[in-house]
């Protein structure tokens, strides 16, 4: 059980995506972290379902997927009697624009460079991958 004390952590999601990267079925991966208070929470790495069309596509994917992560926490921390069988009964086609319609997920563009879900979703030199690893409160072991 984790406990914080803080009032004022808030936490932070990223998300990215490769894009078709499995040259046999076609399908892109996406990666997603989510920090509380510089450490990471949560995090998770997975084949897409669905074989998107664009790299903006899969970005999108990895985003709804996202977001239906944090939105089952806020809502399991909110009300402890909810089951996890039940986070994804709201999910249509657009679930991630109508969360952002609703402010209850605010999208922010990270470039490359600061994009700590990079881990998650393609090979990265030492370097990077250390740097990564330490930009969400991990450690990197020998």
């Amino acid at each position: 059980m984790l406990v914080y004390k803080s009032s004022d952590l808030v936490p932070l999601g990223y998300t990215d995506s490769d894009f078709q990267t499995d040259k046999d079925k076609r399908k892109s991966t996406s990666g997603c972290v989510f920090t509380l208070g510089g450490g990471a929470v949560i995090w998770r790495s997975v084949k897409q379902k669905c074989i998107a069309d664009s790299t903006m596509e899969a970005e999108y994917v990895a985003a709804s997927e996202a977001a239906k992560e944090a939105i089952c926490a806020i809502a399991i921390s909110n009300n402890p009697v909810q089951h996890s069988r039940t986070k994804h009964i709201d999910i249509r086609y657009h679930f991630i624009r109508e969360h952002v319609m609703n402010d209850t997920v605010v999208l922010h563009f990270v470039p490359t460079a600061d994009q700590i879900a990079d881990i998650f979703t393609k090979p990265l030199d030492e370097s990077t991958f250390s740097k990564l690893v330490c930009e969400q409160g991990m450690l990197n072991m020998p």
